[in-house]
Formats: structure tokens, sequence, C-alpha cells
């Protein structure tokens, strides 16, 4: 969705990335590690989604494919994580 995704701190290019299918992907929430996986974990590689992402639009330099979320949504914690207004 338009204006929406949090990402970074940064965004580097395979230049710097050797290695793309052995990467891993977290989620920090106020310091605290609620997500953590690894690009090895995704049903199809890297190239592939690409590919298919590809036979339908058109990708530009800068673009950003989500694949989806790894283990450890807030829903299904026990208690449940939920983002809260901070007040203050």
């Amino acid at each position: 969705m338009d204006t929406f995704a949090p990402i970074g701190p940064a965004i580097v290019t395979t230049d710097d990335l050797p290695d793309i299918g052995n990467k891993g992907i977290r989620c920090r929430l106020n310091g605290e590690t609620v997500q953590d996986s690894n690009t090895e974990q995704l049903v199809f590689d890297v190239e592939t989604v690409i590919e298919w992402c590809s036979a339908m639009v058109t990708l530009k330099p800068g673009d950003l494919i989500f694949t989806g979320t790894p283990p450890g949504v807030g829903c299904f914690r026990k208690p449940p994580l939920w983002l809260k207004v901070r007040l203050g």
C-alpha cells in the first residue's frame, strides 16, 4: 500500500549483499527482536520471486517486493503482541 511499509534502517544494492539466499530477516519492536528468520526459509528463492513479479509488472530500481512475514506475528503470540499508540 502506498505510504506504508516499515523498512530499514538502510537499503543496499546487491553489490554490497553477496549470497542473497542466506540473509537475515528481522523485525525489532522497541529494541526487542520479535521476528527472526532467514532468506533460506523463503518458499521460493529471491531470483524466482523477482522473475515471477517482473512477468506481471515492470520493476524499476528501488522497487521493493514484500514476500510475507516470518514466524512471530504478534496476533499469534501468547499473549498477543499489538502495536500501541505511545502517549506523551
